[in-house]
């Protein structure tokens, strides 16, 4: 247990739970100035080109919905039956009932099913019919099958050339979010909120395919015309993969600002028809289409009709074909603070990854490393000594304070009493900086020597009692000890002071040393003697005390 305590005691606590903070070095290399800054150029042209002009990240969005109309017409140029190639070759007529044939042409009418549906639409490819169905008893004892007949069936058979027929596409969007924010703006009225519901009349749209090819481009005015074929080409699938089974499409119609749009989704560059719009607006519209793979679909259709004797007749038809679904979707933008502070954190951001591949560089990869390294990195003083050292400073100025007070108002012997009451507590450079104080208090405010120096016979140190002779205005025993010592500074004090007190000869003999001093080789041992002491005046108490509390302390 001890040696536990032991270990603990020999830890440096304040290394292990220090931190690092951040130091701005300037590294004057244009190296990595250079690198620096084309990093920072990147940055800034990453932040320019996508945070701001394609992302606008400094908007707030809200989702996009609406609805889409379609409409179904035959072929302007009507269809070539000669490139009919899953239609047999004994059809001449493509009706129903011709001998050997199993095609049939159907018109948009009968292909559209049903006529009007939103978001929606069904497009026969096979068809089979059942006609002159009529009821009959669905039960026979405690067996029930089917209450109609079986009629006279037709079929199947495939419709002719549906891929070829056109699609007439309107939809509408709205931002509810920004739309509902305007209106209450307006007095829930809904005058002026254009900008959050459009139609598709007058923007501008195109038909992607699933690698980001343009297949189509909207017309100036008017609505969407193009073929089922060439929806089912953008989805990456055939009229004949889905003619037998048939199959389901899902459409989506983005809208937003052709710059955010364009950017994520076309292969090739920005068109210059995008950067004439307004930037930030609703101005462009997207159709991405997507077939459900491993799908079927098909539907069945009824109608009745009573015949001359009233009776009901039933004709039925199962149609197979393609499904299509409709999705409006996209994003609105409008200008939001708090979006803007993100994205000026993300500026930010980016810098700093720009700063932090240059240090690693710095620091990992470069020659000199080393060198790059002791300038960024610096350990911090032992703030915990630090302190305890600052405190124990105030104690000491404290007890300096006492130590004088008591002194200029209290004999020699009690000042004494309290020092040696104060010892056991007091490190040595404490204890005698508290006499030099009692010295200075006795022998130049008070004028009695003989109290000084019995503080002066408690000083243990050579420098003390140096100190102690400039006080009491022994220079002479001052020069004496100083140049045993050899302390140039002390010499250099000794005659300040001998110049203030008027003594000649002193500042002649520190003169002397001083020039002699120079002379000597900087790595010489000090002369045995110093220079003769033959007659020395020496003066009385200093007018100007050699000692602030500045020196103190710091003694």
């Amino acid at each position: 247990m001890q040696k536990v305590k032991s270990w603990f005691r020999t830890i440096d606590w304040d290394y292990v739970f220090s931190y690092n903070t951040t130091k701005n070095v300037r590294i004057r290399d244009r190296r990595l100035g250079i690198l620096h800054w084309c990093f920072l150029l990147v940055a800034l042209g990453i932040i320019i080109g996508e945070v701001f002009y394609n992302e606008q990240a400094y908007n707030d969005f809200d989702d996009i919905e609406g609805s889409v109309k379609l409409e179904l017409s035959s072929p302007a140029g009507g269809i070539d039956t000669t490139k009919l190639t899953y239609c047999s070759s004994s059809c001449r007529n493509f009706t129903l009932g011709e001998p050997g044939c199993n095609c049939v042409y159907w018109d948009a009418a009968d292909l559209l099913y049903p006529e009007t549906e939103e978001s929606a639409a069904f497009i026969t490819t096979r068809a089979t019919l059942t006609n002159n169905q009529r009821p009959q008893p669905p039960c026979s004892g405690s067996v029930c099958t089917s209450p109609w007949t079986n009629g006279t069936s037709v079929g199947p058979f495939y419709t002719v050339a549906p891929d070829q027929f056109m699609l007439s596409l309107d939809h509408e969007m709205i931002a509810p979010q920004f739309y509902q924010q305007d209106s209450r703006s307006n007095g829930g009225k809904a005058e002026g909120n254009s900008k959050w519901t459009r139609t598709s009349q007058g923007l501008w749209g195109q038909l992607l395919d699933t690698r980001g090819h343009v297949l189509y481009e909207s017309p100036t005015d008017g609505d969407d015309v193009f073929s089922l074929g060439l929806l089912l080409q953008a989805a990456g699938v055939s009229i004949d993969a889905l003619r037998d089974d048939g199959g389901i499409v899902r459409v989506n119609v983005n809208y937003g600002d052709c710059r955010r749009l364009i950017a994520t989704t076309l292969t090739s560059a920005l068109p210059s028809r995008c950067h004439a719009l307004p930037l930030g607006e609703i101005n462009y519209y997207q159709y991405q289409a997507q077939y459900l793979p491993s799908t079927t679909f098909g539907v069945t259709r009824t109608s009745y009709e009573s015949d001359s004797d009233g009776t009901s007749v039933r004709d039925l038809k199962n149609l197979v074909g393609v499904r299509l679904l409709f999705r409006v979707g996209g994003q609105a933008g409008s200008f939001s603070f708090a979006a803007f502070l993100q994205s000026i954190m993300t500026i930010f951001l980016l810098f700093s990854v720009a700063s932090f591949v240059v240090d690693f560089l710095v620091l990992y990869v470069v020659p000199g490393k080393q060198m790059y390294r002791n300038a960024k990195f610096e350990i911090s003083e032992n703030f915990h000594q630090l302190r305890k050292r600052l405190a124990m400073e105030k104690d000491t100025n404290n007890r300096i304070l006492t130590v004088t007070k008591m002194a200029r108002l209290q004999s020699a012997s009690h000042v004494e009493k309290l020092l040696t009451n104060m010892k056991s507590s007091l490190t040595d450079n404490e204890y005698e900086l508290l006499l030099l104080k009692c010295i200075e208090v006795y022998g130049q405010e008070k004028l009695d020597l003989k109290s000084a120096e019995a503080f002066f016979d408690r000083l243990e140190s050579d420098q003390s009692r140096l100190k102690a002779h400039v006080l009491l205005g022994r220079l002479k025993e001052a020069y004496i000890l100083a140049a045993k010592m050899d302390s140039v500074a002390d010499i250099q004090t000794i005659r300040a002071q001998a110049g203030g007190m008027n003594n000649i000869r002193i500042q002649q003999l520190c003169d002397q040393y001083l020039a002699q001093r120079d002379a000597r080789p900087r790595d010489a041992p000090p002369p045995a003697t110093s220079p003769p002491l033959n007659s020395v005046a020496i003066g009385g108490p200093s007018q100007n005390p050699l000692y602030s509390e500045i020196e103190l302390r710091a003694l």
